[in-house]
């Protein structure tokens, strides 16, 4: 568990850039002290905020898991790369620099954006621009801009919709495992709007009633009308 503040009551997004950029350190700090722990081959950072994102502690948290398999979540990455031979992560980022429509923010190391078929409302993904497999080779100049990503993000979806329920996950490659190309870390945050019901329990398919351009384009009129982030 990483306890993000001492201040009880104080939470993620009410954080300055500084605090966050620690927490982002502490995050790969701990993921590069877990990959030397030859019985883990995944490592999940995560945070819930909120009661229908998970959260049980009324103190700021977030949380990272340690994990003795490799989730099938990201197995499409290498599948698709296999079919392929090319990274489907970096095919998105030009995509959607040629599209432009569904991204909220672009920074020098990172592109901010709603995904296309996405399976949540107002889903938001941060991804490193460097074709990079884990997330534990994060440069210092990544770090601090990813904790002023994070903090832009967590406000837009606290201030815009009315103090919504979030998870924000990393997604990364397996460790000490064998090598398979294709993995590319990337961050997502996903407010909980909606309660999945019984499609999405029976079939795993989900219905997001919000498309990501409309998203796209809320988190960027909602990012205009906050405070500038120093």
């Amino acid at each position: 568990m990483i306890i993000e503040t001492p201040e009880h009551g104080k939470e993620f997004h009410e954080l300055d850039k500084t605090q966050i950029e620690m927490i982002i350190a502490m995050f790969k700090l701990r993921y590069n002290q877990l990959v030397a722990d030859e019985r883990i081959k995944y490592i999940q950072i995560y945070k819930n905020h909120g009661l229908y994102a998970g959260a049980s502690l009324g103190h700021s948290h977030s949380q990272i898991v340690g994990l003795a398999f490799v989730p099938g979540e990201n197995q499409g990455l290498p599948q698709y790369y296999q079919d392929k031979d090319s990274c489907l992560i970096c095919d998105i980022l030009k995509q959607e620099k040629e599209f432009r429509e569904r991204i909220i923010l672009e920074g020098e190391h990172f592109l901010v954006l709603c995904p296309y078929a996405s399976r949540f409302s107002y889903e938001s993904w941060i991804i490193p621009k460097r074709h990079t497999e884990h997330f534990g080779e994060l440069t210092e100049a990544e770090e601090k801009e990813l904790a002023l990503l994070c903090k832009k993000i967590s406000m837009a979806i606290v201030r815009g919709l009315e103090n919504a329920s979030y998870n924000f996950i990393i997604n990364t490659a397996p460790v000490n495992s064998p090598y398979q190309p294709g993995y590319h870390w990337y961050m997502e945050f996903t407010p909980r709007l909606i309660v999945a019901a019984g499609v999405e329990i029976a079939t795993g398919v989900y219905i997001n009633p919000t498309a990501p351009e409309f998203a796209a384009a809320f988190f960027r009129k909602i990012l205009n009308q906050l405070e500038p982030v120093k």
